[in-house]
């Protein structure tokens, strides 16, 4: 008794549809994980942060103030502080006065 003319022919079929779904598996887990760790997003740049552009539209110096200023920009896109607030302690970061002006 044979394989007959379409057993070798499916099985090398089978084999191959199992080869193409683990490399369709394998190139989505990769892409994947890939796209964990390099998606952009909101970051220092957004928040007038070490190399980024301020507010005022001037480019950052990437002094020490920039940690405080990346932490304040998290603090208001939060909404634990309001407009009035972070633009008052923001001018106290970069050297101005504390006052409403």
């Amino acid at each position: 008794m044979g394989v007959g003319g379409w057993g070798f022919g499916l099985l090398v079929t089978g084999v191959l549809i199992l080869l193409v779904l683990l490399g369709l598996l394998l190139t989505t887990m990769r892409r994947g994980s890939a796209a964990h760790w390099t998606r952009p997003g909101p970051g220092p740049a957004a928040w007038g942060g070490s190399g980024g552009v301020s507010g005022d539209g001037n480019r950052s110096s990437g002094g020490v103030g920039d940690g405080a200023e990346r932490i304040l920009g998290e603090r208001f896109a939060r909404g634990e502080i309001d407009e009035e607030e972070y633009q008052r302690r923001l001018r106290v970061l970069r050297g101005g006065p504390a006052g409403a002006g």
